[in-house]
């Protein structure tokens, strides 16, 4: 059996949805991890905007 760190996963989900957010050109992303996404920033300046906490 092979142990996965969740806190690994999440992270990589969250860095994916950043990626896929510069490469699409859009600041709107759907998570349910509102705090990470609250410090994170959409181009170095403006939020990332989460539909799902909308």
């Amino acid at each position: 059996m092979i142990a996965v760190d969740t806190g690994f996963l999440y992270a990589l989900a969250n860095a994916s949805l950043v990626l896929l957010a510069g490469h699409m050109g859009d600041g709107r992303i759907l998570s349910a991890d509102e705090r990470d996404f609250g410090a994170y920033r959409w181009k170095r300046r403006k939020p990332f905007r989460n539909l799902l906490a909308a």
